[in-house]
């Protein structure tokens, strides 16, 4: 198990270059499910080779894991070194934390959250800042007015 870092405000400088980048192409609404049992919410992404994805600050500690397939992880456990995560690798999330991911091959993205949340809508409003400038709102939604690919 690998534990990720939180990311400092240069850190953070460099993802707003990143989302300006990545926002002046189409974006892809991708095939997200929830789950949600007592005390748990669990959020799984799926991720088409080639997919570029920068999510939004975490407020709480969470683990973030590669459930298949490979996914290159910026901001983690060497700093601003990437990481790459395989199958059934884990990663603790502080508080604080941005990850970018690209997806190598074909995969899936996982997030494991601690919150009494019964709703996508309340746990987002617990767990992540809110990120008016992101195209995608709550549950991984595009946005009204972003191009979908």
């Amino acid at each position: 198990m690998m534990k990720e870092k939180v990311l400092s405000q240069e850190s953070l400088n460099r993802m707003e270059e990143l989302e300006s980048l990545l926002s002046s192409h189409e974006q892809l609404e991708l095939p997200t499910e929830h789950f949600f049992i007592e005390g748990v919410y669990c959020r799984r992404v799926f991720r088409p080779e080639g997919t570029a994805i920068l999510g939004k600050v975490h407020k709480k500690e969470h683990l973030f894991m590669c459930a298949k397939g490979k996914i290159i992880v910026l901001n983690a456990e060497t700093g601003e070194n990437p990481v790459v995560l395989n199958a059934g690798d884990i990663v603790i999330s502080k508080p604080g934390t941005k990850r970018a991911t690209f997806a190598v091959v074909d995969s899936i993205g996982v997030t494991i959250h601690r919150t009494n949340a019964l709703t996508v809508e309340d746990a987002e409003l617990e767990l992540v800042e809110d990120d008016p400038g992101s195209p995608f709102g709550v549950g991984n939604k595009l946005r009204v007015g972003v191009l979908e690919s």
